[in-house]
């Protein structure tokens, strides 16, 4: 087996905080009377307890049922081979559903959920996926709800894991192999709600990781403490990224950027929609 290497990536607070915001998305677009959550296992085992726990205390009615799909051997890709290993064991027919997995990545396995369950005619059926890799798509499938937009990275933890480990973590890890790799230029990790860069930010070496600030959901805190470089491309990417947050209403906050960069960011035009702190 291969050797992993954990990088923090997102603690534990800013997934339960992630957690509450998402109970009370579902709960303004829930209708119905009472909500069916149906888990997919085993990967979302966790991220369905805390979620259906914010939902009790938003005062919404649940039944809670699960279903497995085998397509994940022991490694890091999926196989592509979907089967259906357990279903459901309550009849869904006329009821408000909710859909809940751990990952979306290519798609398929959401997809063929997603088909599986509306063919049992419910009333509503939307989907919540706790993380979303958009670069991994294959099949096209769009969710309802997603926790957070991550890059094409492989992550573990709160119940994501790698050869049946490190799924009791209560945050997220990406995952680097001892396999001689060059180390990344360009990291991020997600601490107490704030987003804090760290190495060279530039237009070429951003690589995924820097793509998706691009899709991350929810107010956008960049700490640049421990962010040594950025050039105008760098510069650009950060500014998208806020303006597309400051547009979907979200708060946007930069906060210790070394005085060139702060330069750098606010000859970008980034001002009118952050605050510097």
């Amino acid at each position: 087996m291969k050797e992993a290497v954990l990088h923090p990536f997102i603690d534990a607070f800013t997934i339960h905080r992630r957690v509450a915001e998402l109970a009370l998305q579902i709960k303004r677009e829930f209708t119905g009377t009472e909500l069916a959550v149906v888990s997919v296992l085993k990967g979302s085992f966790m991220f369905t307890a805390d979620l259906v726990r914010r939902l009790y205390e938003e005062k919404v009615p649940i039944q809670i049922d699960f279903l497995q799909v085998s397509s994940y051997g022991s490694g890091t890709e999926s196989s592509g081979n979907l089967k259906l290993t357990q279903d459901l064991s309550m009849d869904i027919r006329g009821h408000h559903v909710l859909l809940v997995d751990d990952i979306l990545d290519t798609g398929r396995t959401s997809a063929f959920v997603h088909e599986h369950l509306k063919e049992r005619d419910p009333a509503w059926l939307k989907t919540c996926m706790f993380l979303d890799k958009p670069a991994r798509r294959v099949v096209p499938f769009k969710p309802d709800f997603v926790g957070f937009t991550v890059p094409d990275a492989f992550v573990v933890g709160y119940g994501l894991d790698f050869d049946g480990r490190y799924r009791e973590r209560p945050d997220l890890s990406l995952v680097r192999f001892k396999d001689g790799s060059p180390e990344l230029q360009f990291s991020f990790q997600v601490r107490e709600g704030a987003i804090c860069l760290k190495g060279r930010l530039d237009s070429a070496g951003a690589g995924p990781l820097g793509e998706s600030l691009m899709n991350w959901t929810g107010s956008l805190v960049l700490d640049m403490k421990e962010l040594a470089f950025l050039d105008r491309g760098g510069a650009d990417l950060i500014q998208k990224a806020c303006s597309r947050a400051s547009g979907a209403g979200w708060p946007v906050k930069i906060r210790k950027a070394a005085p060139e960069i702060r330069r750098l960011l606010e000859e970008s035009g980034i001002a009118a929609v952050v605050w510097f702190a």
